[in-house]
């Protein structure tokens, strides 16, 4: 198994909300792009959008280690814009099979910042009881909205001893599943200390096609400091083969 580390990292700054973050994406193989806004102008009809360039689902009751599943829905989106983007939104529709709506979520493309030519992700988690496991069949997503952004990138941040693991694990009903993480360690080796950072993995088939996604937060990643990480759980199908991680970060 083969993987690549790259870091990007990125500080935005809000005057009139007193806001900051920041943003850091690792690199691993080829990917994509996306849809229009309605936060754009007509300043920005000439700037080709991002898209959506890969997306898939799956069940997992691993993440609560309940027997009723959530059914996660999750993609990449790649800024083909000329500018750098933030604040990107998808939205994600879920219906059974004679298309009737099962439910409808907005979520947020991690990073918040997407540079030119870079890559983001998107995770969605839809849960009650079992309606969805019995009745889901099929889903739609598109990019609901985004906002241009340009500030200075910051790229302090070091990841090391990341590896991918599997463990043996009995769920509440018996039976054995073997459960994929991705563990390391990350350092802020910047000036600026942190409130939180999310660390998010990708995992890839053989074709590069998108099979599963992870995350874990870490809270008060100060200057200077370094923490270990460990993934929340997911089951991985036997085409995994790659994986690369995407930084998300706030300041302080």
């Amino acid at each position: 198994m083969k993987k690549q580390i790259l870091v990007i990292g990125i500080i935005i700054s809000f005057i009139m909300v007193g806001l900051s973050g920041c943003t850091q994406q690792t690199e691993n193989g080829d990917n994509g792009g996306k849809d229009s806004s309605e936060n754009t102008t007509e300043e920005d009809e000439n700037i080709a959008e991002p898209m959506i360039i890969d997306h898939n689902f799956y069940f997992n009751h691993t993440t609560t280690g309940s027997f009723s599943p959530y059914l996660h829905i999750y993609g990449l989106v790649k800024n083909f814009a000329d500018v750098n983007i933030e604040f990107l939104q998808v939205t994600i529709t879920i219906y059974d099979k004679w298309d009737t709506i099962l439910g409808i979520k907005d979520v947020y493309v991690i990073p918040t910042i997407i540079e030119l030519d870079s890559i983001g992700c998107f995770n969605g988690m839809f849960y009650d009881g079992t309606n969805y496991y019995d009745n889901y069949d099929h889903y739609d997503v598109e990019i609901a909205s985004f906002e241009q952004f340009g500030n200075t990138v910051y790229k302090n941040f070091e990841l090391t001893d990341v590896e991918y693991i599997e463990e043996e694990v009995t769920l509440l009903d018996g039976t054995v599943e073997i459960q994929d993480y991705i563990i390391g360690k990350i350092k802020n080796t910047g000036y600026i200390d942190m409130a939180s950072v999310e660390i998010y993995g990708i995992y890839y088939d053989l074709n590069d096609k998108i099979v599963g996604m992870c995350f874990y937060t870490i809270f008060d990643l100060d200057s200077g400091q370094e923490k270990s990480f460990k993934t929340l759980p997911i089951v991985t199908p036997d085409t995994f083969s790659d994986y690369e991680l995407i930084i998300d970060c706030t300041k302080e």
